[in-house]
């Protein structure tokens, strides 16, 4: 069983996570890229691992954090920000293709707003 303190943060990475996703389906979708299951989970996997990564970094699961916002919030927009650049290096490496600097122009912000607008 979960200890109480522990759930509103496993909430808030399954929010994370679903965040992605959404980062994930939006730009397939303007790509007019298949949206099947293989492909999404193909293309969330490596910003999912990028965020998991920059949120352990910067401890942005503490429970210490639920009870102040702020520092929560900025802590989890520095971790967004590094999960745009890292997850598309990872993309790029586990994908075996070349990094896309547009991509990264894009990914970067696009992720952040998305992580900030369910923030």
């Amino acid at each position: 069983m979960n200890h109480p303190s522990r759930r509103p943060l496993i909430i808030l990475a399954i929010g994370d996570v679903l965040s992605l996703t959404l980062f994930v389906l939006l730009g397939r979708q303007s790509h007019s890229e298949a949206l099947t299951l293989q492909s999404v989970l193909r293309t969330t996997a490596p910003f999912v691992l990028a965020w998991f990564i920059m949120a352990s970094v910067l401890r942005a699961y503490r429970p210490i954090l639920l009870t102040s916002p702020r520092v929560m919030f900025m802590q989890s927009l520095v971790a967004a920000i590094g999960t745009g650049a890292l997850g598309v290096f990872l993309r790029a490496g586990l994908l075996h293709i070349q990094v896309i600097q547009t991509f990264l122009l894009v990914a970067i912000p696009t992720v952040a707003l998305l992580w900030s607008a369910g923030a």
